[in-house]
């Protein structure tokens, strides 16, 4: 993207599923020289490193694992490697 472009994010909530996307663009252009931890805590209004308890926490520990194989193909991306993981081979099987 130019400087100049801008890009917007947003789900019903505006806080789950685009804090994921804020961080993920960060990760893509930043990942190389921001640690994962930083990039989730200011992807938005949630922290993604935080996984909650609850009836909802399988899906947080999942959501945290996807970001930080996101994290690892980003670095992969930016060091230059032409054939970064393939997305099939960021998650186990019984996600895919």
């Amino acid at each position: 993207l130019d400087s100049e472009d801008w890009l917007l994010f947003h789900c019903r909530a505006g806080v789950g599923r685009t804090s994921v996307f804020m961080g993920m663009y960060d990760m893509l252009q930043n990942a190389d020289a921001v640690p994962l931890q930083e990039i989730l805590a200011r992807a938005g209004s949630r922290d993604l490193n935080e996984i909650k308890g609850g009836p909802r926490q399988p899906y947080y520990a999942e959501r945290h694992q996807f970001l930080s194989w996101f994290y690892r193909y980003s670095q992969a991306r930016l060091a230059g490697s032409r054939n970064p993981v393939a997305p099939i081979q960021w998650a186990p099987s019984q996600i895919c």
